[in-house]
């Protein structure tokens, strides 16, 4: 059942990728990004993502169909950087947990603590309580990922 919402909710989201034109007119790859955790809290304004895992899974629909691992920590590192940051326009995501009906919510300042992964949140939709277990985060593209310094999509392997 969990497989089946993940899916859902990243069809859901692909919906509204739109594909990134690059200045040459080549199309770039619209990206979502799935994160997992063993568990989660949340305080009220703080999602803390406990035993997060160490990558990320970046894919996009066809006619690109690709997929790639990110590190964590690369993820996190680049949020801030590009025109049109996560930073300065942050993504929504699909919160999945077992239990749970889908949750909307928009994420931000992603950060490492002692706990696990931090990002102060806004709910957009649903009711998020304060613990859940088997976590996944399904993350809306940012359509700057070429102006992060790392390499545009089809030309990188990006932090593995």
């Amino acid at each position: 059942m969990k497989r089946f919402a993940i899916a859902a909710a990243g069809l859901a989201c692909l919906a509204f990728a739109q594909p990134v034109v690059a200045a040459d007119n080549e199309m770039q790859p619209s990206f979502l990004f799935v994160q997992e955790a063993s568990a989660g809290t949340y305080d009220g304004k703080t999602l803390t993502l406990a035993d997060p895992s160490p990558t990320i899974t970046a894919f996009a629909d066809r006619p690109n169909r690709v997929v790639k691992d990110i590190r964590l920590s690369h993820f996190v590192d680049v949020w801030t950087q590009g025109a049109d940051s996560f930073k300065d326009d942050p993504p929504n995501a699909a919160l999945i947990a077992e239990g749970l009906e889908t949750i909307i919510v928009e994420l931000h300042n992603p950060r490492s603590s002692d706990a696990g992964l931090r990002y102060d949140i806004s709910v957009l939709s649903g009711d998020l309580p304060s613990e859940m277990t088997g976590v996944t985060l399904v993350i809306d593209d940012n359509e700057s990922w070429c102006d992060f310094g790392i390499g545009c999509w089809s030309e990188m392997s990006i932090g593995l």
